[in-house]
């Protein structure tokens, strides 16, 4: 007969287990499909990184400053990316370790390392924890709040000092923060053992602390010389009071579909917070029920996850994270070594928890790698070539933080698509026409005009990069085309042996030509016709077009 598996076989395989995850999420990290919001904050970060702040947007969040070093790095758009990625694949583990910690357990334990292999496998942070998003940065600070709530051992005024000014500090990187620490800091202050005067004094530290995180922004704007950063919540309110809200209950069915063991378990949580607190009350419960405590870090997560009124997918990293510190906390026994023993359906439950968790959790990864950055590294490759470093490109996202953007209001989301109808983009570049642009569903937020000043002036060497240049001509008969940049250009044949060129009456030879901006003549074989493209100071040899490539550079909302 088998005897039982010694604890050092045992955490071996649970190590061992911790790093195949880390090398697994690792890979993904680097070839995954990057998303509209990740070349957003990529692009933010680099326009403080290359003081382009007077001349394009960025929010001015205390999260891109630290950012914008990782910006100095690459010298090419996709060695950014991936540095941002590697930077945020160590932030997933980080939270992870913060997540073990703020349930109780210790990191640097058996227990902790089985914790972390159950963080390592939630669905929703494979799917949003390793993206380049804000949504990481808040469940970083959350978390540090709840240890230092919990899970220190200073003097609690002391505690309470460091609860405002991380709070604080949280809401200068992210204004929809305050949904979470904001009812956390009246459930410390209420919750707090002594008198109203205990409560009292806790209360003013809270706000002592609160106070001096907000003089550390303020001193920290002056520094940086960016009016925004403390003061963005105006802002932040107005675009929660235009957005165009939806409930959660897609997001919600996504959850469901990856992650259905969990989302029984959060149930479960809300169930068990309930009994508890019918049996002791609020107070009796915080002090007495294990688990409790945490469970109403679970109900805040949830309060901010439905007070959303944009409830996306990627929200759901943070509830999971409150929802999976109290199933660890609550299911601390059962880390000890030797906990089953007991259990004669051991096998019947761990092959029922496999298959509710990791069969949807593989799924779910497995589509992650299907989808791959390759194309879009080509793209922003390419645009660097067909580009120079003055040269503007336009997206309406930032996935090229290389080029300049050729408007202050360069980035098109559903917050702001109203400003771009009521004020077309192209209609005032002027000299600032891009050469390149790059197309993603984010375009059809433009008005009609601008879309139709894309269709009359871009030539699509593939769907998904458009070029400056001609179309072919219907008719012989010379015809107006006005050249909005000065620059390269080549004749492209669009069949087997094109007919002659003439460009204001002269032949255009085949090859590279400077053309300079302005109205010109231009006439071609209809029978034989060529596009005339826009190929940058570089290129050597015209460039080859191509039906390849996707309408949308990234994937669209709902499809990943």
């Amino acid at each position: 007969m088998l005897g039982r598996p010694s604890r050092k076989g045992a955490l071996r395989f649970w190590v061992a287990a911790l790093c195949g995850l880390m090398a697994l999420s690792f890979a993904l990290a680097m070839t995954r499909v990057y998303q509209v919001d990740e070349a957003q904050t990529v692009y933010m970060a680099t326009v403080l990184a290359k003081g382009w702040t007077g001349s394009l947007f960025t929010s001015g969040q205390l999260h891109l400053y630290p950012l914008s070093l990782l910006a100095r790095i690459g010298s090419s758009s996709a060695t950014t990316f991936l540095v941002f990625r590697a930077c945020f694949w160590a932030l997933f583990w980080v939270n992870a370790a913060l997540a073990v910690r703020a349930s109780g357990l210790r990191v640097r334990s058996s227990q902790g390392v089985k914790g972390l292999v159950l963080m390592g496998t939630l669905a929703p942070w494979w799917g949003y924890a390793l993206e380049c998003r804000h949504d990481n940065i808040l469940i970083t600070g959350l978390l540090v709040l709840w240890i230092l709530a919990r899970r220190t051992r200073m003097d609690r005024d002391r505690v309470f000092l460091g609860l405002g000014f991380v709070s604080l500090l949280l809401h200068a990187c992210l204004f929809k923060a305050i949904a979470l620490w904001a009812p956390l800091a009246v459930l410390w202050v209420y919750l707090e053992p002594g008198g109203w005067g205990t409560r009292a004094r806790r209360a003013g530290a809270w706000f002592l602390g609160a106070a001096g995180g907000y003089l550390a922004c303020q001193a920290f704007k002056a520094l940086v010389g960016n009016p925004s950063l403390a003061g963005n919540g105006q802002g932040a309110l107005q675009v929660a009071a235009s957005a165009e809200r939806f409930a959660p209950w897609n997001t919600l069915r996504m959850l469901l579909g990856t992650s259905p063991l969990l989302v029984a378990a959060m149930g479960g949580l809300l169930l068990l917070g309930a009994m508890q607190l019918r049996r002791r009350g609020l107070r009796g419960a915080w002090e007495a029920e294990a688990g409790f405590p945490e469970i109403l870090l679970f109900v805040v997560c949830a309060f901010a996850f439905f007070v959303n009124p944009t409830p996306f997918p990627y929200n759901l990293a943070v509830l999971t994270t409150g929802a999976m510190v109290a199933l660890l906390a609550l299911g601390r026994p059962w880390f000890e070594p030797g906990a089953f023993n007991a259990v004669r359906g051991l096998p019947f439950l761990i092959s029922s928890g496999l298959l509710l968790h990791l069969t949807p959790w593989t799924l779910r990864v497995a589509e992650l790698f299907s989808l791959t950055n390759e194309r879009q590294e080509e793209i922003m490759a390419m645009t660097e070539a067909f580009t120079g470093p003055e040269d503007p490109v336009f997206d309406g996202i930032g996935m090229v933080p290389t080029r300049r953007a050729p408007t202050y209001e360069w980035v098109i989301n559903w917050a702001n698509q109203g400003r771009f109808r009521e004020h077309p983009l192209f209609a005032g570049l002027g000299d600032q026409v891009p050469p390149v642009v790059l197309p993603s569903y984010r375009l059809g937020y433009l008005p009609p005009s601008d879309r139709a000043f894309l269709s009359a002036n871009y030539l699509l060497l593939h769907k998904d990069f458009w070029v400056l240049g001609a179309s072919p001509r219907a008719s012989a008969e010379p015809g107006t085309w006005t050249c909005l940049r000065s620059g390269r250009y080549a004749l492209i044949p669009i069949r087997p042996n094109p007919g002659p060129v003439t460009l204001d009456g002269k032949p255009l030879p085949r090859g590279i030509t400077w053309i300079a901006k302005g109205p010109h003549q231009l006439a071609m074989d209809p029978a034989a016709p060529s596009a005339l493209s826009w190929v940058g100071p570089t290129a050597q040899t015209p460039p080859t077009p191509g039906n390849d490539g996707a309408p949308s550079l990234c994937p669209v909302p709902g499809g990943f």
